[in-house]
């Protein structure tokens, strides 16, 4: 029995100061080729820039005032709530807890 590689589509959202923000499609859906997945991000991050509960969570947490953000597209091949809890395990945990 062979196994598929599936690749999600998420964009790494870097803020000021020290945020890290994980966006990814709703429904989490994925891909059975990286070069789909690749081709699914631009819309993903458009998506994500004009997801107003989003973007207002993230200024919420800088103070009210729009932090500075970078938007980095990435495909990973385990589900973005693993790859999130992964993230997590790596940074330590959250200082606003």
């Amino acid at each position: 029995m062979t196994l598929r590689a599936v690749f999600w589509p998420i964009l790494v959202i870097m803020g000021v100061p020290y945020m890290t923000f994980l966006y990814w499609e709703p429904g989490n859906k994925s891909y059975s080729t990286r070069s789909e997945c690749e081709a699914r991000l631009p819309a993903l991050e458009k998506m994500a820039r004009e997801d107003d509960d989003f973007l207002i969570g993230i200024r919420s947490l800088n103070g009210g005032d729009p932090p500075f953000v970078s938007f980095s597209r990435e495909c990973i091949d385990v589900p973005p709530r693993q790859y999130e809890l992964e993230l997590r395990k790596q940074t330590g945990p959250d200082e606003r807890s």
